[in-house]
């Protein structure tokens, strides 16, 4: 008896025509396997970072401000080290100073801070997943070899 002679004999309903086995109507059931992983948020935190803009002049430190504070607000979100990712960066309380002193340079500081979590991820092993039927696959063609004794 060749294998597939053996598979058709094995599945009711199958019938073979050459090297094509044809199975009936809703027989094949999906299995799926896939490693999984949960992430498990431990803590939320927040951030502060500062970007100090000195310039020769208080105009100019206006423009540089602007420009500073408009690309940190095209921020959608940032890409973290977990692989998760955080909100809008918040803009916060800046100052500046008009005093030249020596150096002749005016300084503004723009303060942010941005909210985080602090996760734990762990991996699991695989799980399968049972149900559905196809009903597009009417016939499953196997090479057709000799069984041996």
């Amino acid at each position: 008896m060749t294998l597939l002679e053996a598979f058709r004999a094995a599945i009711p309903g199958a019938t073979r025509t050459g090297n094509v086995l044809t199975l009936p109507p809703g027989l094949v059931i999906a299995r799926v396997g896939l490693d999984g992983t949960a992430t498990t948020m431990l803590s939320q935190e927040s951030q502060s970072f500062q970007v100090s803009v000195w310039a020769a002049t208080p105009d100019l430190r206006e423009r540089l401000s602007s420009q500073v504070k408009v690309a940190i607000a095209r921020t959608n979100a940032l890409l973290m080290p977990d692989g998760l990712w955080t909100g809008v960066p918040r803009l916060g309380a800046g100052s500046m100073s008009d005093a030249s002193g020596t150096e002749d340079v005016w300084r503004r500081d723009l303060r942010w801070s941005i909210d985080y979590h602090t996760t734990e991820t762990e991996s699991f092993p695989a799980v399968v997943f049972v149900g559905g039927t196809i009903t597009n696959l009417t016939s499953l063609e196997i090479t057709d070899y000799e069984q041996t004794p």
